[in-house]
């Protein structure tokens, strides 16, 4: 935000600085410790993991041996980076980070700040996404959040066996809900199962109504067990959606995002990423969310 005058300065910043002690005290409260996240990672290796990630985004840097780092777009993968080659069995962590990432625009190199916790070492998708629904409510009673599990794209496809370049465009149009494109791939391509992706994008709504939907389609028992794990999280203000993809690829379980009702960007995204943990040397439970700073100070603003 920017300030003609410093007392108004002043007094945003004193706000802003209530609400991060706010989001503190919330997750402190329930055995969350603070971590700074490493701001470089390595290029090649965070490209590998996140591959529909726009590689003009990135702020590079070049290090001493010439390999190309990146300034942190993502404070997950710099977490468990951190982390994960120093794993002991049966270790349980609860950490909590608030810092930046740092992203290319058409503006040049921009600062976001990101809130986030990330639970490592034990089951508690639950547990975590209670704690999204406590968060969201501590600062606008009216709110939505949606849930998904990436398990149930990723088995469907399976069943499509695509090349990797039409796997990338076709979750491209899937994730920004373009039914248009779907239907385009569609009569391009003649995938596998043709079917149940033309109505992917209907899946959305309460479970119940998703799996009627769902009754005209075979579903593989990964599909079957996915739509399980959504049964226990059945909040109120709560929405499904099986067609839901996360910018990052690196989820592989429940995934969700949490609106208010003038943001169109999440306030709050996450879900459960066991696989990225197996590739810095452990596999092991891992769920969290990050929290869009910015745009939370701008709806507590606004009101």
């Amino acid at each position: 935000m920017e300030f003609l005058k410093i007392k108004e300065e002043m007094h945003y910043l004193q706000r802003k600085y209530r609400i991060i002690q706010e989001l503190e005290k919330i997750v402190t409260n329930e055995g969350y410790v603070l971590i700074e996240p490493a701001i470089f990672e390595e290029y090649e290796t965070f490209i590998k993991i996140n591959k529909r990630i726009q590689k003009e985004s990135m702020v590079k840097v070049i290090n001493s041996d010439n390999s190309i780092l990146i300034l942190r777009p993502d404070a997950t993968t710099s977490i468990i980076e951190q982390v994960i080659p120093k794993w002991e069995e049966g270790l349980k962590l609860k950490l909590f980070y608030n810092t930046k990432v740092f992203r290319h625009t058409s503006k040049g190199i921009k600062e976001y700040h990101q809130f986030g916790i990330e639970n490592l070492g034990e089951s508690c998708d639950y547990d975590v996404v209670e704690l999204v629904f406590k968060i969201l409510k501590q600062f606008n009673e009216n709110y939505l959040v949606e849930i998904g599990n990436s398990k149930f794209i990723n088995d469907l496809f399976k069943l499509l066996n695509l090349d990797e370049a039409n796997e990338q465009v076709l979750k491209s149009y899937i994730y920004y809900k373009n039914q248009f494109e779907i239907n385009r791939f569609i009569e391009r391509n003649k995938p596998n199962h043709h079917k149940i992706l033309s109505s992917l994008l209907s899946l959305q709504g309460c479970l119940t109504d998703i799996k009627k939907k769902l009754d005209d389609f075979t579903l593989t028992d990964e599909m079957e067990a996915a739509i399980d794990e959504l049964n226990n999280l059945q909040f109120d203000n709560a929405k499904f959606d099986l067609s839901m993809i996360s910018q990052y690829d690196y989820y592989d379980g429940i995934i969700f995002k949490g609106y208010y009702p003038n943001t169109p960007i999440p306030i709050i995204s996450g879900g459960r990423y066991d696989g990225l943990t197996k590739r810095y040397g452990h596999r092991i439970k891992a769920v969290g969310f990050s929290i869009d700073s910015d745009a939370l100070i701008r709806e507590v603003f606004s009101k």
